[in-house]
């Protein structure tokens, strides 16, 4: 872009453009400083709000400044700039409060700066410093309503889509649940007929199927407490650092009984890398990947495994954590819908589950800011994988949203 040089020759655009001149020098100081403020407030780096390497936003304000181009193509520049500061921070659920203070901080750090310009030139006449003064405000009105209008606009728009996808999982919760609880009531109303209580075998088979729809039902209700949770930040869940190999163990050893019944070898391979999450969030995604793993064993092997290994494609690159077994495999035509909440294929639909465990990785894993996926054929095996963010060994953050590590295992 290129530097403003200041035009003395015109009274009223003196100030503006020394103004622009030095907002253009110092962009990408100021927004590291701006970042550097808000940083402070949340207690942790700030990327992409604002991304202290991408002084766009400052450059945009002294465009508008320098008045080289129409006013209105400045305008729309900086608006543009501003709506995608704004959806950026509804993006990563930052609270009103903090937009609107660093949009107030931004504010004071220009006018600082006008300050600093005023005070080295003193034969600015007074149709000087109104035309500046006059142009930063409306610049820094633009920023300000850009800014706050993206960013409720966006969080209107998540609140709505939050409201739909709540109605629909009311709906599925509801139909879910009657179908155990119509079992129970109506094998509990036979148990009390004269007929049935007298034949022994009927009676066994009755009660056996109050049992199994209340453990059903139970798993149900399990699965719908650890779904509300899967993505909780509260400051009682605060991340500490954690060995994932102590995680993984503590859940195969948790596994284990049904692991041994259901004939599955739980394996950890390799050294696993020390991460600072949730360990309780790490805990619950492992779980129900391992567990997932066991109930889907294929009948027709004699040897059956889940295996937990970690892998790390560069050495500042996230690590990607695969849970990997011999087992069914899932059909094709149910990948895109395998991490749908209450989703179940036809094929597995005897098989023990809620049809939440996968659903409640996902929430978790992508509240830590990771990713997750899977690899499968059917008859072979699945492979799901999830990512979590590395760090340097001194412990400061790497770019990227995906969990941190800190590499080299226990």
């Amino acid at each position: 872009m290129t530097t403003v040089k200041p035009d003395p020759t015109s009274a009223d655009q003196y100030l503006c453009d020394r103004l622009s001149h030095l907002l253009m020098e110092q962009a990408g100081e100021l927004t590291a400083q701006w970042a550097g403020l808000l940083s402070d407030r949340l207690k942790a780096a700030l990327s992409p709000f604002p991304t202290p390497e991408d002084p766009q936003l400052v450059r945009g304000i002294a465009d508008c400044l320098a008045g080289l181009q129409p006013r209105m193509v400045c305008t729309m520049e900086l608006i543009q700039r501003a709506r995608a500061l704004g959806e950026a921070a509804e993006a990563r659920h930052l609270p009103p409060e903090l937009v609107l203070d660093a949009c107030n901080a931004l504010n004071e750090m220009l006018w600082g700066k006008m300050s600093d310009v005023l005070a080295l030139s003193s034969e600015a006449d007074a149709r000087s410093v109104s035309a500046c003064v006059r142009r930063l405000h409306e610049a820094m009105i633009v920023v300000i309503r850009g800014v706050t209008d993206a960013y409720f606009r966006a969080h209107q728009e998540r609140i709505e889509r939050d409201e739909a996808r709540l109605k629909s999982f009311n709906h599925m919760v509801g139909h879910e649940l009657k179908n155990p609880i119509a079992t129970i009531h109506g094998a509990a109303a036979l148990l009390s007929d004269e007929f049935v209580a007298t034949d022994a075998e009927r009676r066994v088979h009755f009660i056996s199927m109050v049992k199994r729809n209340a453990e059903r039902a139970t798993d149900l209700v399990n699965d719908l407490l650890a779904l509300t949770t899967a993505d909780r930040t509260d400051a009682d869940d605060a991340p500490s650092p954690v060995p994932l190999d102590e995680v993984a163990n503590r859940v195969r050893v948790r596994l284990l009984d049904e692991a041994d019944l259901s004939g599955v070898r739980i394996e950890i391979e390799g050294s696993l890398p020390m991460v600072m999450l949730d360990p309780r969030a790490l805990d619950l995604v492992l779980a129900n990947l391992i567990l997932n793993a066991i109930r889907y064993r294929d009948p027709d092997k004699t040897d059956r495994y889940v295996r937990v290994a970690a892998r790390q494609t560069d050495e500042a690159g996230p690590w990607t954590v695969t849970v990997a077994d011999n087992g069914l495999g899932i059909p094709a035509i149910a990948g895109e819908r395998i991490f749908e909440r209450f989703y179940r294929a036809d094929a597995v639909r005897e098989i023990p589950g809620t049809g939440l465990g996968l659903s409640i990785v996902q929430d978790t894993v992508t509240g830590w800011k990771g990713r997750v996926g899977f690899d499968s054929t059917e008859g072979v095996g699945t492979s799901f994988w999830f990512t979590l963010r590395a760090v340097a060994s001194s412990g400061a953050r790497s770019g990227g949203d995906d969990g941190a590590v800190q590499p080299g295992g226990t």
